[in-house]
C-alpha cells in the first residue's frame, strides 16, 4: 500500500470518528450518510491490497467472519413475513406488521462498523500508526469532555439540545436519554485510554498533573451525564488502573476532588438519581422478561432489525414511563431483533477476534491492556443500556477493537 492512499485512508478514519461522535451527530442521517460513503471509499482502496499481498492468516479469518457477521444481517429480507408479524402465544390475538424500512436502515447502520475493522488493520502496520489512532480517539474523548464542561460554565441554553448533550447547572444534561447514554458511555469507555497514554508518558511531573485534570474533568462530565452505570464504571476504572500502577495519592485526591464537585455543583440531582436505583432496577427487570417474551416466540428469525420499540409495545405488560425505543440490554435487544443466526455469527466473530489479538508483540503492554480494558467496559455498559444500538458509540468499539486486533499484530520490522 502506497504512502498517499495510507493517509487517505488515516485522515478518512479520522474524519469519520470525529464527526460521528461530536453530539448527537453520528445518528443524523445527514451525517451518517457522507460517513458510510467514506467508509466505502476506504473499503475500494484496500481491496486491492487485500487481493495482491499476503496477509496475516489471523486477519484474513477475522476479515471473513465479519462478512459472514454482515451478510447474516440480510437474513431479515428474506424471512416469511408471517413468521416475523404474528406472535405465537394466544394472550395476543391482534395482527400486528413491521415496515420494511426499519430493516433496510438497521442493517445500513452496520455499514460503517464493519468497514473499520476490515480497514483499520490493513493501515496501521507499524508502532507509530498504532500510537496514530490512539490518541485520536483520546482526542475525540477529551473533545466530548471539553464540549461539556464550555456548555456547563459558559451556556444558559442551547437550541442543540436535542442533538448535542447540554449541560445545565440546575439539571445536569439536557437533552434526549439517548443522548445522555451516548455521552456517558463515550467517556466512560475512553477513560482507560487516557490514563493508558499519560502513563505512558515519560515526564513523571506531566504525567501526574496532567493525569489528574483529565480524570477530575472526565469525573465532572460523567457526574453531569446523570448515569449511574457510568458513575460506577468510571470510579472503577479510575480506581483499578491507578491502584495497579501504584498510584494510591491520585486516588485519594480524585475521591476528593469528586465528592467537592458533587456537592457544590450537583447538590440533588445526582444524588436523587442513585437513590432511585432500585425502583429502576425492577422496572429494568420487568422490561427484560418482556424482552425474553420476544425471544421466546422469535427466537429463529427474530421480530425484525429496528422494530425492537414495536415488538414491546404489542408484548409488554407493564406501564411505560416514557417512549420505549430499546431495551437497557443489547444482548437481549440484538437477539429479539434478529434472532438466532446472526447472534451465533457475532460469537464467531468474538471468538476470531479473540484469537487475532492472542499474538504477543513488543508495543508498549500499557496501551494494549488498557484498550482491550476500553472494549470489556464497553461490553459491561451494553448490559444496562444500548450503546450497540447507537450509532456513534457502535463505531467507536469498533475502531477500539480493530486498533487492538492490529496492534497485536504489528509488522516484524516494529516488533
Amino acid at each position: 500500500m502506497s504512502d498517499n492512499i495510507k493517509a487517505t485512508i488515516q485522515l478518512s478514519l479520522c474524519l469519520q470518528i470525529m464527526i460521528t461522535t461530536l453530539g448527537y451527530g453520528g445518528n443524523s442521517a445527514h451525517v451518517w450518510g457522507p460517513a458510510c460513503v467514506l467508509s466505502l471509499v476506504n473499503l475500494i482502496l484496500v481491496f486491492d491490497h487485500l487481493l495482491t499481498e499476503k496477509q496475516n492468516p489471523r486477519i484474513a479469518i477475522l476479515n471473513g467472519i465479519t462478512v459472514l457477521f454482515f451478510m447474516s444481517l440480510f437474513i431479515q429480507f428474506f424471512v416469511p413475513a408471517h413468521l416475523v408479524n404474528i406472535p405465537s402465544h394466544p394472550e395476543l390475538q391482534i395482527t400486528y406488521s413491521f415496515p420494511t424500512q426499519n430493516i433496510k436502515l438497521a442493517i445500513y447502520q452496520w455499514i460503517l462498523p464493519i468497514s473499520a475493522v476490515i480497514t483499520i488493520p490493513q493501515v496501521l502496520k507499524t508502532e507509530k500508526d498504532a500510537l496514530w489512532l490512539l490518541r485520536c480517539l483520546v482526542f475525540v474523548v477529551l473533545l466530548q469532555v471539553g464540549m461539556g464542561l464550555v456548555q456547563y460554565f459558559l451556556s444558559r441554553d442551547s437550541f442543540l439540545y436535542q442533538y448535542y448533550p447540554f449541560f445545565s447547572r440546575q439539571r445536569g444534561i439536557t437533552g434526549s436519554y439517548v443522548t445522555r447514554n451516548m455521552y456517558a458511555n463515550i467517556l466512560v469507555v475512553g477513560a482507560p485510554l487516557v490514563l493508558g497514554q499519560i502513563l505512558h508518558l515519560r515526564q513523571q511531573q506531566k504525567k501526574i498533573w496532567f493525569g489528574v485534570l483529565c480524570c477530575f474533568c472526565m469525573l465532572f462530565c460523567v457526574l453531569g451525564s446523570k448515569s449511574r452505570t457510568g458513575v460506577f464504571l468510571y470510579v472503577v476504572v479510575i480506581i483499578g488502573i491507578l491502584f495497579y500502577y501504584k498510584h494510591k495519592k491520585l486516588i485519594i485526591l480524585l475521591f476528593m476532588l469528586g465528592v467537592i464537585s458533587t456537592i457544590f455543583f450537583f447538590p440533588s440531582d445526582v444524588l436523587e438519581r442513585f437513590n432511585n436505583s432500585g425502583e429502576d432496577i425492577k422496572y429494568r427487570l420487568q422490561h427484560y422478561h418482556t424482552g425474553i417474551k420476544i425471544i421466546r416466540d422469535h427466537w429463529l428469525f427474530g421480530c425484525g432489525a429496528g422494530n425492537f420499540s414495536l415488538a414491546f409495545e404489542m408484548y409488554r405488560d407493564v406501564p411505560v414511563k416514557m417512549q420505549y425505543f430499546h431495551q437497557d440490554n443489547d444482548y437481549i435487544e440484538f437477539i429479539a431483533e434478529y434472532g438466532i443466526l446472526p447472534s451465533l455469527a457475532g460469537i464467531l466473530f468474538l471468538f476470531a477476534w479473540g484469537i487475532s489479538i492472542a499474538k504477543k508483540t513488543s508495543l508498549n503492554k500499557i496501551l494494549q491492556s488498557t484498550t482491550l480494558m476500553s472494549i470489556i467496559i464497553f461490553f459491561v455498559f451494553a448490559t444496562l443500556h444500548f450503546p450497540l444500538y447507537i450509532n456513534a458509540n457502535r463505531l467507536f468499539l469498533a475502531y477500539l477493537m480493530a486498533t487492538l486486533v492490529a496492534m497485536s499484530n504489528l509488522i516484524e520490522e516494529t516488533t
